[in-house]
């Protein structure tokens, strides 16, 4: 006989613990259960390609959103370690890789996002790494103890702190990434040079337009060949290419959409009683008019304070700006807007030589995006509203 559940969380991310804890504001009584493949409580993830790599010594719970008494005491079931394998719509049942069935008056669909692994010969060699949880945090750790050269591939957030945490742990590193320049979506070229010397400065090699033709060594990768014909030796590698909407679960269903699971301000599907939160969840933004799905910790945790409240019975849009940030070296940056645009103008305040600047990106004289690199609060929130002003007229 199948478990009855009045809110069924399915995702272990951050997502759906911040719908646990907004449905606990609103719902005291309600039954909630939150479906997780990892074994760990949910956790946040970006210390794990900076502090929790850099220092080495922390443990899971240390990045914990809740520890386990908290679920306890607010009556949230965690099933770790296992997985929704089949979904019922119209019988509100959710199957699981236990061979148990659990019945929900409501659902969040909150699987995020799974890696995008590199296919070129060589790519089942040991000594290449790939960075998503807790246990891939602890392998980069332990080989990083022992390595003293790292090819790290990828140019995105991932790649860059990675490359900045090897070099905080004293590994000559070589950064290779098939673009022009350094974030290149979310930089305008002149902080992209500012940041490549930043990073030239710290000793390591840039390698762009480059791609990985193949991996070579006797069972343990010890060369990384790229397209262009040059070999790298390497101790080990670790690749950051990228993610993908884990739409498994809802595969030919009304819920799969072309880029995640499709949901209103509200996060709602267009399936009564089902809702969506985080990284697969294919938003209506509802302050730049488009969809959007973002990957990030900001929108994960804002997602499922919404949904959650939403699904106990509030009605509130959800109206935030993308945000995200990043701490490469001791560069803090924090992002906000609309990256899917260019620029074709961008202010200053401040200096980058001095490494603290504002970057106001404007397209037709109206602002919709800002970098900030070691800037206070007070000054993000204001440039916020110059954005959420400038998009209302």
């Amino acid at each position: 006989m199948a478990e009855k559940i009045s809110y069924l969380l399915i995702g272990g991310g951050l997502a759906s613990a911040c719908a646990a804890e907004s449905i606990r504001e609103h719902d005291q009584q309600g039954a909630i259960a939150i479906i997780s493949s990892e074994a760990y409580f949910p956790y946040h993830r970006p210390p794990l390609s900076k502090s929790y790599l850099i220092e080495g010594d922390w443990e899971p719970a240390d990045i914990y959103h809740h520890d386990e008494a908290w679920y306890a005491e607010h009556n949230v079931i965690f099933h770790g370690g296992v997985r929704a394998t089949g979904l019922d719509l119209n019988g509100q049942t959710a199957t699981l890789s236990s061979g148990a069935s659990i019945e929900y008056d409501k659902l969040l669909l909150a699987t995020g996002a799974g890696l995008i692994y590199l296919n070129v010969p060589g790519s089942d060699l040991e000594g290449l790494y790939y960075l998503r949880t807790i246990p891939d945090a602890d392998a980069l750790t332990k080989a990083s103890e022992s390595a003293k050269r790292v090819v790290v591939v990828g140019g995105g957030f991932i790649g860059l702190e990675l490359a900045s945490a090897f070099q905080q742990r004293d590994l000559e590193v070589l950064l290779v990434y098939m673009e022009d320049r350094l974030w290149e979506r979310m930089l305008s070229p002149e902080i992209s040079r500012w940041l490549e010397d930043h990073y030239r400065s710290k000793e390591i090699t840039l390698i762009s337009r480059a791609q990985v033709a193949e991996f070579r060594g006797q069972g343990q990768v010890d060369t990384v060949v790229l397209k262009s014909g040059d070999t790298l030796p390497v101790d080990m590698c670790a690749l950051g290419i990228g993610v993908r909407p884990d739409l498994t679960l809802v595969k030919n269903t009304p819920l799969e959409g072309a880029n995640g699971i499709p949901v209103n301000e509200y996060l709602e599907t267009d399936v009564a009683g089902v809702y969506s939160a985080g990284d697969i969840a294919w938003y209506q933004d509802a302050i730049f008019n488009k969809r959007r799905r973002v990957e990030h910790f900001d929108t994960a945790k804002g997602h499922g304070e919404v949904a959650g409240a939403n699904m106990a019975g509030e009605r509130r849009p959800y109206r935030e700006l993308p945000y995200f940030f990043s701490d490469l070296f001791d560069l803090e940056f924090e992002f906000v807007g609309d990256f899917d645009l260019k620029p074709d103008r961008v202010d200053f305040t401040g200096e980058l030589s001095e490494n603290t600047f504002i970057a106001r990106y404007f397209q037709q004289n109206r602002i919709f995006a800002a970098v900030f690199v070691g800037r206070e609060e007070e000054e993000i929130e204001a440039v916020k509203e110059e954005i959420l002003e400038a998009q209302s007229q």
